[in-house]
């Protein structure tokens, strides 16, 4: 219970982090997408609460991750050149890839 409680917190100020860079371009819209993506977190947490467990964590873990890194390498890239969302699919599954033979080897 205290895992799940502190990896809750350190994800909840991720997404703090994100929504105070969003707040000089307007208050309003990322006051009401932070409420949206908690009804949904809310929501999908409550309709997929007995899929998710039967998921391994270590999997749980490197899906995650694999898109934490995917996202952290497109905003990189997209900070010095202007890239195609569809680049993440491809970045996803190469850390994926990668991830999983790291932690299996």
């Amino acid at each position: 219970m205290s895992t799940g409680f502190s990896v809750g917190v350190i994800e909840a100020f991720e997404a703090a982090i994100v929504l105070v860079a969003l707040i000089p371009i307007s208050f309003v819209s990322a006051l009401s997408g932070a409420f949206v993506g908690i009804l949904i977190v809310i929501i999908g947490t409550f309709i997929l609460r007995t899929q998710v467990r039967k998921l391994k964590q270590a999997y749980m873990k490197i899906f995650v991750s694999s898109l934490l890194l995917s996202f952290l390498t497109f905003w990189y890239i997209e900070r010095f050149v202007d890239v195609n969302d569809l680049l993440l699919i491809p970045l996803f599954f190469i850390y994926f890839v990668t991830v999983y033979f790291y932690a299996y080897k």
